[in-house]
């Protein structure tokens, strides 16, 4: 009776200790897959890790670094993400698996915003001895990649390849993308040159012309106040209070309305791109008819 506690003791060891390690080794990757499926990403995570840790050896790492960058990218952390797909491809010993791997980086790439470097992974992939169907999926990521840029030379010359080898979209929808794209290589930008010396002849006017008439009216009525309490505050003879009017309210407001008509000029530029951008990627997601 007196090694009845010591028994109890082993026993609680044993369960609490070896068990879990024995249950480890049998069932971590299924559990951190069922909390992928569950949603679940924190927890994915530190069962794929605790996978890695239990079997350093394990011959399939690469396929857990590629279920982690899965995971992180859920989270939409990009640069975790991004690091595990990169370590699933420079893990991996199967062509066809690096592959894969390497368009799963280009489209975190791309959610990521990093429409630049995933542009050249594309590249390389295309390079690649893969298949047809492959290389044509690269370049049609390539084409969004450069549409998220607003370069829509490039877009257009990758999709003009695209159509051409694919069957993807009917004529009349890969005609509609292409006129698209023809007219967005002519779109009616505004200069913000040409915004600059308007509003520095008269105050306003670039803002209207950079398509703010409101904001060119308040520039005008403001700086044209400020100039007029400045001239009249010269000709009663009050020069200091003049030259200190003009130096701190006058210039302040004759500077913000040439540094607004140029914000104004790129915000006009930037919602062309955007509408048009958004207008091409509905048509190529199927979205519009």
């Amino acid at each position: 009776m007196r090694d009845f506690p010591k028994v109890i003791l082993f026993l609680l060891l044993f369960f609490s200790v070896v068990c879990p390690l024995f249950w480890a080794e049998q069932d971590t990757s299924d559990m951190a897959d069922y909390y992928y499926e569950q949603g679940f990403y924190d927890q994915a995570i530190t069962e794929y890790l605790r996978d890695l840790f239990l079997h350093p050896d394990l011959a399939d790492k690469a396929e857990l670094y590629q279920k982690m960058a899965r995971c992180f990218a859920e989270m939409e952390e990009w640069r975790k993400a991004e690091q595990n797909i990169r370590s699933a491809i420079e893990f991996s010993t199967q062509p066809e698996k690096k592959r894969e791997y390497g368009f799963t980086l280009a489209e975190i790439l791309i959610a990521a915003k990093y429409y630049g470097s995933a542009i050249g992974v594309l590249q390389g992939l295309r390079e690649q001895n893969g298949e047809t169907k492959e290389k044509l999926h690269a370049l049609f990521l390539q084409a969004v990649a450069y549409i998220y840029l607003y370069d829509w030379q490039n877009a257009a010359k990758c999709l003009t390849e695209y159509f051409r080898e694919s069957e993807t979209f009917d004529p009349r929808t890969e005609e509609k993308i292409m006129k698209l794209l023809a007219r967005a290589q002519k779109l009616p930008y505004k200069s913000k040159e040409l915004a600059y010396f308007l509003s520095m002849v008269i105050p306003g006017a670039g803002q209207t012309y950079a398509g703010d008439p409101v904001q060119g009216l308040n520039a005008l009525l403001i700086n044209g106040a400020a100039g007029t309490f400045t001239v009249y505050t010269a000709i009663d003879g009050y020069y200091l209070d003049a030259g200190l009017l003009f130096l701190y309210v006058f210039m302040r407001y004759y500077s913000g309305n040439l540094y607004h008509a140029q914000r104004l000029t790129v915000q006009y530029n930037r919602m062309l791109n955007k509408h048009m951008a958004q207008d091409l990627l509905d048509l190529l997601a199927g979205k519009k008819e």
